[in-house]
């Protein structure tokens, strides 16, 4: 008997045929995904959720403005939000949700950047009207 192991990101990961043998019916794929946020608390704020994702902190605000990621409880604007971890990890096994992520976050930047470049253009127009 074989195994296998590769190590990626401080996560160890397994051949799957030994551990669907090992874990009985549960699916490999999820307990590895929960195998890698074991390490965080019940609840984690944006900076863990944004760690366990693989992403830059200030991309989770406009991921929780989309409803892609639901902070617990109702917390006002300016509240610190917390995240389930449980949720947190089915999720990040739906290859659709990252999808909706990686789309949100690209258009989160086009927004962001359009409407920095029309300040710009708008910036050198009014210098060009003031110097003539």
């Amino acid at each position: 008997m074989n195994k296998v192991f590769w190590k990626t990101s401080n996560i160890v990961l397994c051949d799957i045929a030994n551990l669907q043998k090992s874990a009985g019916d549960m699916n490999a794929e999820s307990s590895l995904k929960l195998q890698s946020l074991e390490k965080y608390h019940a609840t984690m704020t944006k900076e863990e959720v944004a760690e366990a994702l693989g992403l830059a902190t200030h991309v989770i605000p406009p991921l929780t403005r989309v409803g892609l990621i639901k902070p617990l409880g109702r917390p006002q604007r300016y509240c610190v939000k917390h995240y389930s971890r449980d949720v947190l990890a089915r999720q990040i096994t739906d290859v659709n949700w990252l999808d909706k992520v990686v789309a949100a976050v690209h258009r989160h930047w086009r927004i962001k950047n359009a409407r920095k470049r029309a300040k710009q253009i708008s910036n050198n127009q009014i210098q060009i009207n003031c110097g003539a």
